[in-house]
């Protein structure tokens, strides 16, 4: 996911100086090696000196070792018991302090991502190898030549920002890897308050969005209500929420490739004066499209539950000032503006407002808000929300310590004596063997269940889903790789695998348990992909 707004990055680019000639003309120059793949030819070692000249010295302005005793690029900089290819930071005879330790592969190393021939770990976690056993480690860098990326060491692997060689003379992208890597910014802190800037972007679109969100929701629970003047009012709430949650997903969905753009705003728009009708009556319709597919809209089928009909949703009169809160949700950017962590923020928040109205309906007492921490039913029921970087934590510290103790397990019976998973070379007892441990590693991780007895919002299963699935993509691509292009028809789609068999969760509310699976819908919506029915993997209960 990307670490840094993109509004935050134009605005800032829209300030920059113009394009330096010569530099642009040394990234044109490197660009062009790779588009006529020169740049495979030459081996590693050969490019790395050109490269950190060129690119890290004379584009980003890097001082290597020099005369004066000062200089910000070292090489072959010893962090723990290795050395990393590169490292910013501040060196002199009498300081060393690396800021950002920078990991090189060779052209030939298409992805980042994929495991090492004859290792167990790609080049992005050896690059946080080193980051994690240097004090004072603020950015991670891993490029093969073709790409350079940057991580921020304080949010996790799942966020980076990525900068393709080949385009980097275009004026626009130019001024972005400038404003992010170049030794003016990211030595001085103006890169980190970038990024302290980027995420206040983030809370401010999050408020504004959930001040809607929360609008529109109180609105469709009041229209409910006036249907269904007898009804529980605790089913005004659900059936508000879920209309709420597919008009969610349909916004995310038209900005994100998934369904035509503008669909909500068209539906809304749309009028028929040979047979006029209320405006609700065309967005049943659209819902209807979703779950079962229409060829004439465009609209692949989806279903999986959320847009499944609903004889009491399918019979309701929502005014049509309602139903234009749902064309101005649709005006946010769900592409570029409201991240899939934002939209987590949004569905936290929203799970504690949901109990407020609970409990106003049934005539309890007001929950009292906190800032953090357990209230009112769910603190009753021990429920409990986890922010982000708990959940973070806590899946490395147990499904990550548990997939580790399994692959030593594994490694154990089909490598020579005493070998590790971080070696540089695993010496296999045989190829046959190497390929046999990659298969037993992926049907142990298809094996795993992994349950949330409170999971609220789905942050839980949203961090462990992260987790597999980047494991299971490195072992597709591993066993790919030793197997060759006709294994590529056995390969698991980690998605669904992931979502059906892995990931299990329980919440007291069942208001909680649809926003997890709306959490997890969006996480992994495809276009033309069915979405997963997860009616057997989330449940409200008491576990």
């Amino acid at each position: 996911m990307q670490l840094f707004n993109t509004k935050t990055i134009k605005r800032h680019i829209a300030r920059a100086a113009a394009p330096d000639p010569a530099k642009l003309e040394i990234l044109r120059q490197w660009g062009e090696t790779i588009r006529d793949r020169s740049i495979e030819t030459q081996k590693e070692t050969a490019l790395h000196g050109n490269f950190k000249q060129r690119i890290i010295c004379e584009v980003l302005g890097y001082r290597d070792f020099n005369d004066s005793g000062e200089w910000t690029v070292d090489v072959e900089a010893a962090i723990g018991a290795g050395s990393v290819d590169l490292a910013f930071g501040h060196f002199s005879k009498s300081e060393r302090r690396i800021i950002a330790p920078f990991e090189l592969k060779g052209a030939k190393t298409k992805n980042l991502d994929a495991i090492m021939p004859g290792r167990a770990k790609t080049p992005v976690q050896q690059a946080w190898e080193y980051a994690s056993d240097n004090v004072g480690t603020k950015w991670v860098l891993v490029s093969n030549y073709l790409e350079i990326r940057l991580y921020s060491y304080a949010d996790g692997r799942q966020f980076h920002d990525s900068f393709d060689l080949a385009k980097l003379h275009d004026p626009a992208e130019y001024q972005r890897f400038m404003l992010l890597l170049s030794a003016d910014n990211l030595l001085s802190g103006q890169t980190l308050a970038i990024l302290e800037e980027s995420r206040k972007e983030d809370r401010d679109i999050t408020a504004r969005l959930y001040a809607d969100y929360r609008t529109l929701r109180s609105d469709l629970i009041g229209a409910v209500r006036t249907a269904l003047p007898e009804g529980d009012p605790l089913e005004s709430i659900r059936l508000g929420q879920t209309i709420l949650d597919r008009v969610l997903f349909i916004a995310f969905a038209e900005d994100n490739g998934l369904l035509p753009d503008d669909s909500l705003l068209n539906a809304f728009l749309h009028r028929d004066p040979y047979n006029p009708k209320p405006v609700w009556q065309t967005f049943l319709g659209l819902f209807n499209a979703i779950d079962r597919g229409n060829d004439q809209l465009k609209i692949p089928r989806y279903n999986g539950g959320l847009f499944q009909p609903n004889a009491t949703i399918d019979v309701l009169a929502v005014p049509d000032h309602i139903c234009e809160g749902f064309k101005r949700l649709a005006e946010y950017d769900f592409a570029s503006e409201i991240s899939v962590t934002v939209l987590g923020h949004i569905f936290e928040q929203s799970i504690a407002d949901v109990e407020q109205l609970q409990a106003e309906a049934l005539g309890e007492a007001p929950v009292e808000k906190k800032a953090s921490g357990t209230s009112g039913r769910r603190k009753r029921d021990g429920v409990v929300y986890t922010p982000d970087y708990v959940a973070r934590f806590i899946v490395d510290q147990t499904l990550g310590t548990h997939c580790k103790e399994i692959f030593a397990e594994i490694l154990g019976r089909h490598a020579a004596k005493g070998a590790k998973a971080d070696d540089e070379a695993i010496a296999w007892k045989s190829a046959k063997a190497e390929r046999q441990a990659w298969a037993e590693y992926r049907d142990r991780l298809t094996a795993l269940r992994i349950v949330d007895p409170a999971c609220g919002s789905g942050v839980f299963l949203i961090m462990a889903f992260d987790y597999l699935k980047a494991e299971l993509g490195q072992v597709n691509t591993k066993l790919a790789e030793l197997e060759g292009k006709g294994m590529a028809g056995n390969l698991l789609d980690p998605d669904s695998e992931i979502l059906t068999h892995n990931l299990f969760g329980v919440d007291v509310n069942s208001e909680s348990v649809e926003i997890a699976k709306l959490s997890l819908w969006i996480k992994t919506a495809r276009r033309g992909k069915v979405l997963d029915s997860l009616d057997a993997n989330l449940r409200v209960g008491i576990a």
